[in-house]
């Protein structure tokens, strides 16, 4: 198998949302700031922070995945800094595509990461990971290239759940 690397799209309206949300939260910011200085208790500055991070968390990471011989590796990248995570096939037990958590509640899964940023157009797919004994779901968003791309050689391990 070739390799094939899949970066996120970005349509104008998400990134406007995005952006929109950002201002709205420094907005919020700033007017808590400003009562303080005014002699005012802090109302809600600590929910403003944690909305913040959980903007950054979500939002601010570029993310891309590739697709190489021995796996898929998914990529995080932003504030100067990147953090890669490497999932071989052998640990791979299936890839599900259209992901929808209520159909998959009977499957075991002991917990659910993501490994997207919100901001981008795809459809949430789903790696179901053999992680220690542990089945773990990685939620990520790509085209469904991408997982052809893979189907191509693991024909076993794609799933489409409609």
């Amino acid at each position: 198998m070739s390799s094939y690397t899949e970066k996120p799209v970005y349509t104008d309206l998400n990134i406007m949302l995005s952006r929109v949300a950002l201002f709205v939260i420094a907005l919020g910011i700033c007017y808590e700031i400003s009562y303080i200085v005014g002699g005012g208790q802090p109302f809600f500055l600590f929910y403003a922070l944690v909305l913040l991070a959980l903007w950054i968390w979500r939002c601010a990471f570029d993310y891309t995945y590739m697709i190489s011989d021995n796996g898929i590796t998914v990529e995080r990248a932003g504030f100067g800094r990147k953090k890669v995570w490497f999932y071989p096939f052998a640990e791979i037990e299936s890839v599900v595509l259209y992901f929808r958590k209520k159909l998959l509640q009977k499957d075991a899964i002991s917990w659910y990461t993501s490994k997207f940023s919100s901001v981008d157009a795809n459809n949430v797919h789903l790696l179901v990971v053999n992680a220690n004994g542990k089945r773990v779901g990685v939620k990520i968003k790509c085209t469904e290239h991408f997982f052809k791309r893979v189907k191509k050689n693991h024909p076993e391990k794609v799933h489409e759940i409609i």
